[in-house]
């Protein structure tokens, strides 16, 4: 959200204007790649602290080498992240984990949801980093890309070459700005 480069392989998936299970899918490769790549070593790093410190072998609470709480987690609330189907936890819940609602905030195009509840599992980063938005009540969302005001851009992503082409053109777009203007003469005043 934050990389005017990244951005634009992840406005792909902010640019769903309805919400299904499957948008969840609706993703650049790039994306997908740098996003695998940062995940596998973040967690790689977690879970290779966390087995050094605690060396337990997986207990009877794991389906199939996966925490039974995730299993558990992703059936009742993942799944409908990306959905019409609005399920919050309660503000309580809602401050250690992100709720269906709570992501559906993330997608909205309204000004006061932008850069809000970044989180997919855990809230507590959110609420740590001052993005937490917790509703306080069924709130009417609308889905796609907008600008700061809130007000629909134009859908770019509308077919799968636009959703391949489109996001590779944006990112070097602004590569090229920013080389361009790191590459300007700094004016240091006479």
């Amino acid at each position: 959200h934050e990389s005017r480069i990244i951005w634009p392989f992840h406005a792909l998936h902010h640019s769903a204007e309805v919400m299904t299970p499957i948008t969840v899918y609706r993703k650049h490769p790039v994306y997908d790649l740098i996003s695998s790549i940062v995940r596998g070593v973040l967690i790689g790093a977690l879970q290779g602290i966390m087995l050094s410190a605690f060396g337990q072998a997986p207990s009877v609470a794991t389906i199939a080498g996966v925490n039974a709480f995730n299993v558990l987690f992703n059936i009742a609330g993942a799944n409908l992240r990306h959905s019409h189907v609005w399920l919050t936890f309660g503000p309580l819940i809602e401050h250690i984990f992100i709720s269906p609602a709570q992501h559906q905030i993330h997608h909205s195009l309204d000004p006061r949801h932008h850069n809000k509840n970044y989180g997919e599992v855990l809230a507590i980063w959110d609420w740590m980093f001052g993005t937490l938005y917790v509703p306080r009540a069924r709130e009417n969302v609308a889905f796609g890309l907008g600008d700061r005001h809130g007000n629909r851009l134009a859908q770019r992503h509308d077919s799968l070459s636009s959703a391949m082409v489109v996001p590779v053109r944006d990112s070097l777009r602004q590569a090229g700005k920013l080389l361009g203007d790191a590459a300007l003469p700094v004016n240091e005043g006479h």
